[in-house]
This record gives C-alpha cells, structure tokens and sequence, in this order.
C-alpha cells in the first residue's frame, strides 16, 4: 500500500483506493481510516497487515457504502538504498444500504524506487500490478490493473525525518486497465498529506485526496470521489 517512516513504503497505503463512480455522477465524499502494522524480518525483508473502514454516504445510488479492507499479508524485499519489491493479498468487502454487497480479491505485485534529494526533500515512485477478482451475489467480474504513482516527501521541522519532525507529501496516480485485448487509461488520482513523526514506531498522517474517472479512450475525464483518510503506521519492534 501504500507506504515518515516508511514500513512497506507504498506497499499497502496505496491499494486502498475506492471504485469511484461513474463521471457523469455528482462526485462522492469519502471518509477512511487505515491502521498499518509493519514487523521487520531482517534488515532486508518487512512484513505488514493492513486494515481499513472507509464510509460513503449516499455512494453510486444504492445509499451508503461501508468498505472493509483487509492486508492480512504483505512482504517487502529492500534490494539496494533505492529499490524494492513488495507483493501482497488485499481483501475488500462493500457494504450498501440498497443493492448486494460487493467483495473483491485482490493480489498485488510492485516495485518502489525512492531517491533523498536533500534531508529536507525525498523524490520517488511506485509500480503496482493487481489482478482484481469481483463478486457481486455471483456475477463474477476480473479486471487487470497498473498503477503507477509519483510522489514528493518534504519533511521539516528542527529534525527533519526525525521523532518531532512533520512531512508534507504530493502524489500524483495515473490507472490502466487492460484485459481481451483492449487497454484504458481510465481513472487518476492526486493526494496531499501531512504527517506528524511521533516516535521511530509511530507516524500518523492526515491525506485529502480526489479521483477522476472515465468509462471509455473517448470519453472526457469526470470527477468522481473526494476522501478524507487518517492514516496510523506503526512498527512493531519486539525485545
């Protein structure tokens, strides 16, 4: 996901974006809070669980929407200063007020590149592939996904990336789905957060994000969800 301290960078932070609605819908507001546990196996390979509720009111016409996501297992391999793979398996459970309820698996496969500018200043991006298995009460649907997202990471404060210090983060994701030999650049995403260093353990930032989407190459891009997400990682050090 998705990834201040940067357990599993963007291993699971990131694959908890919603299916937005369709763009000639009014947009919908979103309200999400994610609780990521990182457990470091050795001094190259991170282990992390996920877990998300996220509230939609009034979503898609079928009255509110509750979403549980589950990471119940993610790994992340450093293989240099700058590079790393990450694969997980993420779990998604919609839950309307009108209509069926909706599940999605969802096995994920990336790769993270990271580069410090400066103390104060960190570039970087990430890579993602998801194979989406739907289940609406039995109609079963499958999608592929890329996803790729740039960010920009500034920390501040008298200790910058230190316990104390805040960061402001920009990102930028362009999606691709592809499958029976078609392709679509079909949603976007732009995230700003700010996050406060609380401990080397304990980091919590505060994202505003916005999606915009689009059901055909054709088609002109439409706004389709705004949210609000509280985001708690913390490492899990044991003596």
């Amino acid at each position: 996901m998705a990834v201040m301290i940067r357990p599993v960078p963007a291993l699971l932070g990131l694959g908890l974006a919603l299916a937005p609605a369709a763009a000639h819908c009014a947009p919908s507001q979103s309200y999400r809070v994610n609780y990521q546990l990182v457990r470091p196996l050795d001094a190259d390979f991170r282990f992390a669980v996920l877990g998300s509720l996220t509230q939609t009111p009034g979503s898609t016409g079928t009255g509110d929407r509750t979403t549980l996501v589950v990471v119940p297992a993610g790994l992340e391999y450093k293989i240099d200063r700058n590079w790393s793979a990450q694969g997980y398996l993420q779990l998604n459970k919609d839950f309307f007020s009108f209509g069926p309820d909706k599940l999605e698996v969802r096995p994920v496969l990336g790769v993270t590149y990271k580069r410090a500018l400066s103390p104060q200043v960190e570039v970087g991006a990430w890579l993602r592939y998801e194979a989406r298995f739907q289940d609406v009460t039995g109609a079963d649907t499958f999608q592929n996904r890329l996803r790729l997202r740039p960010y920009v990471d500034f920390k501040f404060g008298a200790n910058p990336g230190k316990p104390g210090s805040w960061h402001a983060r920009t990102e930028y994701e362009p999606r691709y789905v592809f499958g029976d030999g078609e392709g679509l650049f079909n949603s976007q995403q732009i995230r700003q957060a700010i996050g406060y260093k609380v401990s080397n353990q304990l980091t919590i930032d505060l994202r505003y994000s916005r999606d915009w989407n689009r059901k055909s190459a054709a088609a002109e891009f439409g706004r389709s969800n705004d949210a609000v997400t509280l985001q708690v990682n913390q490492v899990w050090m044991p003596k």
